[in-house]
């Protein structure tokens, strides 16, 4: 998984995704995620992850409710198995009196996210040089494994 904006990655079809809350204050003890528009896990235990393997680009949205009257923060941990950027920390701070927060990440697969060329700019926050940085990294899931000197290959 790479991250190519805030709340945008790029990752291999076939790659676990995980998006965790790693830190939390006022906020309730379940988490709302959907995958793809569905309930998918549905509700959750905040400290829960929520874990799905990327079949095709998807939208995911993490709803947290906030419970206590003075604010409330969290801080969200994306993260793909198959290497690439680190794991990715999302912060954030409840803004004046509102109920509940809805985070929506994007995941696009490396082939659309390399087909839309010229078309990065429709992304928000997508910086000049994204199209530029290889989508896939050596430890992805299609690289195929080099082999060392006087080993095997791994």
């Amino acid at each position: 998984m790479r991250r190519v904006s805030p709340l945008t990655y790029v990752a291999n079809i076939g790659e676990q995704i995980t998006i965790r809350i790693i830190q939390s204050t006022g906020i309730a003890t379940l988490v709302n995620y959907s995958i793809g528009g569905a309930p998918n896990p549905g509700s959750v235990p905040k400290n829960s992850p929520c874990t799905f393997t990327v079949t095709q680009s998807v939208l995911v949205g993490q709803t947290a409710f906030f419970t206590d009257p003075s604010g409330g923060s969290y801080t969200t941990q994306v993260s793909g198995e198959a290497g690439g950027d680190p794991p990715d920390h999302v912060p954030y701070e409840r803004a004046g009196t509102e109920a509940f927060h809805t985070l929506v990440y994007t995941f696009l697969t490396n082939t659309e996210f390399a087909n839309l060329g010229p078309d990065l700019a429709a992304l928000p926050n997508v910086p000049a040089d994204a199209a530029e940085a290889p989508a896939s990294t050596p430890k992805s899931r299609g690289a195929k494994p080099k082999a060392k000197r006087g080993g095997r290959k791994r």
